[in-house]
Order: C-alpha cells, then sequence, then structure tokens
C-alpha cells in the first residue's frame, strides 16, 4: 500500500514538472516571434521611406519653372521653336549663378532660374506701365517638391515636360547662327555694297520706313498694350549715321504727345532704327538692342 502510493506521487511530480516546462517554452516562443514580427515591422518601414523629390537636370527644372512663370509665353515659344536653355547668365550681380529659358528679345523674354535643395528662385522682368525700359526684375520662390506635384508627378506629365525640354535650343547655337549671319551679310555687303544700298532706297524710304516704325511701335503684338496709343507720334527720322557702334539707314523717334505730364506713357524719347545689315534695333534710353520680333515684322512688310 505504501509503495503504490509513493509511485502515485511521483508520478504526480513528473507530470507537474513537464506541464510548466511547455507552459515556459510556449511563453518564450510568443516572445520571440512578437520580438520577430516587431523588428521585421520597423525594418519595412525604414525601407519603405522614399524621398518624395526626384532628380532632374538643370534644363527640365527650367522647364516646369518656366510654366509657372510665364506659361502662355512659353507654349507660343516653345511651339515656334524659337526658345534657347543657358547656364550661369552673364548678365549683372543679380543674376549671377542663374540659369535662364529665353526667346531672345526684350528683357521680359527671359526666366531666369537656380536650385537650392528644395527651394528654386526665379526671376521675371516685369515692365512698368510706362514702358518695358522702366520695369523691374521680380523675385519669387517655389519649391521642387510644389513643382513635381503639378508638373512631373504622371507618367503623361513627364513625357510632356520631357518633349519640352527636348526642344530647348543651347543658346551658343543662337550665338553661334547670329555671327554666321552677320559674317554672310558683311561679305554680301562688302562684295556689293553699292548695289545693296541703291536696292534699299528704291524699296525703302525715309517717310514708309517712319510710318512702319511708329505703326510697329503701338501694335500690341510687337510694340506692347498701350492706353493711348494715339498719343505716340513721331518726332523726327534720321538718316545714315552711327551710333552705339551700329551703321544705321534710318532711325524714327517716337515721343508722347503728353511727355512732361502725369498722362505721358513712356519716360522721354524712344527710337527705331533700320541697321544697314537689314535688322530693326531698339532703344529705350540704354541703348540700341536687336529684336528679332520687329526684324520679323519689318521683312514681312518690305521684303514679301
Amino acid at each position: 500500500m505504501n509503495r503504490k502510493i509513493f509511485y502515485f506521487s511521483l508520478f504526480s511530480a513528473s507530470l507537474l514538472l513537464l506541464m510548466t516546462g511547455c507552459e515556459n517554452h510556449r511563453t518564450s516562443s510568443n516572445s520571440s516571434s512578437k520580438s520577430s514580427i516587431t523588428t521585421t515591422k520597423k525594418v519595412e518601414s525604414k525601407s519603405s521611406y522614399k524621398s518624395k523629390i526626384e532628380p532632374v537636370d538643370d534644363k527640365t527644372l527650367g522647364v516646369m519653372v518656366s510654366l509657372v512663370a510665364q506659361p502662355s509665353w512659353f507654349k507660343d515659344f516653345i511651339n515656334q521653336g524659337e526658345l534657347y536653355y543657358g547656364r550661369n547668365h552673364p548678365g549683372d550681380e543679380n543674376l549671377k549663378g542663374y540659369n535662364y529659358i529665353t526667346a531672345n528679345g526684350d528683357p521680359t523674354s527671359f526666366v531666369y532660374y537656380k536650385s537650392n535643395n528644395n527651394q528654386v528662385t526665379y526671376k521675371v522682368w516685369v515692365p512698368s506701365a510706362k514702358s518695358v525700359a522702366d520695369g523691374h526684375l521680380k523675385s519669387s520662390t517655389v519649391s521642387l517638391n510644389k513643382l513635381e506635384n503639378e508638373y512631373y508627378s504622371s507618367r503623361s506629365q513627364k513625357s510632356e515636360i520631357i518633349n519640352y525640354a527636348n526642344k530647348l535650343k543651347p543658346e551658343e547655337s543662337y550665338e553661334s547662327s547670329l555671327k554666321q549671319r552677320d559674317s554672310t551679310s558683311s561679305s554680301v555687303s562688302s562684295s556689293d555694297t553699292s548695289t545693296s544700298e541703291s536696292n534699299n532706297s528704291s524699296n525703302i524710304t525715309a517717310e514708309n520706313f517712319s510710318d512702319w516704325a511708329l505703326g510697329a511701335y503701338i501694335t500690341p503684338d510687337l510694340g506692347g498694350s498701350w492706353e493711348n496709343p494715339d498719343a505716340f507720334e513721331l518726332k523726327s527720322t534720321n538718316e545714315n549715321i552711327k551710333e552705339d557702334g551700329i551703321d544705321f539707314q534710318y532711325i524714327a523717334t517716337i515721343t508722347d504727345e503728353n511727355a512732361g505730364t502725369d498722362d505721358a506713357q513712356i519716360q522721354g524719347d524712344e527710337e527705331i532704327g533700320l541697321g544697314k545689315d537689314g535688322k530693326i534695333y531698339l532703344n529705350s534710353g540704354s541703348g540700341f538692342v536687336q529684336n528679332e520680333k520687329f526684324t520679323s515684322a519689318f521683312d514681312d512688310n518690305f521684303h514679301q
């Protein structure tokens, strides 16, 4: 009888130890499993983080900035194939380090920009109420995140921006074409100067050039939109003179009949010159600058 009790007690104790060991093992396994899951989630969380900013080159950035700064201007000229991209604008200190998109016209045909990490600063020329020359550079900022969210997030948007960027011509090609055209014009002029001058004299007179210059100046697509275009009048026309190192056949001087009053639309006189190279130059007070739009309009009017 005592022996039976002894064996029963021994069996009960062994069973209790076995059950306790299984429970401890289960608890340890659960703890280890939870720890493993937590660690995995942390690793997955870190690996799933991705910067929202996708690197783009300077030319592509210029396209997006131009669409913010001057969308209509940009789309008009890019579709005509007349937009250029340049790096490190060689202008004044305010534009040091800025890249630019340009149609190579007056100051309003430039968009300057530079980036600093996620911050993009861009500048455009804003004309005054009186004239382009009296305007100023306006500086604005936009984040690269915002640009990409608006213009570079979907596949179709990226395709459109890249297509625009591919249409931009290097600024060097514009400068090269000007030099080549100048060289060709100079060669033709020097080889047959008398004939050229004779043809010009027969086709273009001081009177019809002056009439054209005044009309072009008050044309919205060329000279701009004026509140009172009828106030402009021809002041004088000079022939065969040289200014700013340029030989001119004619220079028409335009003035505002309200000059010196609060109603004046321009300060001082403005000049439109026909160079002997056949190009049109504008002078708003800071020197003559060749203007492609006026030159094209002049050719359409006199050389058809």
